[in-house]
């Protein structure tokens, strides 16, 4: 899975210094709008359910040298998100 730390259309929003947590971020809305946020600057925790898609999503991210530590969390259960 490769990751383009250049956004098309050329400039972002530099974001250095916001701290952003995404859940859902194995897929879909989660996972476009981690990467999205990533080369902006902004410093992303990624949530998703503990599976191996995490570990998968995060090692691809940091193999294109966009720190994005994992946050294993199942939010579908209030109880467990305590």
């Amino acid at each position: 899975m490769a990751i383009d730390a250049n956004p098309p259309g050329g400039s972002a929003p530099r974001l250095e210094g916001t701290r952003v947590l995404v859940t859902g971020a194995t897929s879909g809305l989660g996972l476009a709008m981690a990467d999205a946020l990533l080369p902006a600057g902004a410093q992303v925790a990624m949530a998703a359910r503990p599976t191996p898609r995490l570990s998968e999503v995060v090692a691809a991210r940091r193999a294109a040298r966009l720190a994005a530590p994992a946050a294993p969390a199942g939010l579908r259960d209030a109880r467990a998100a305590a």
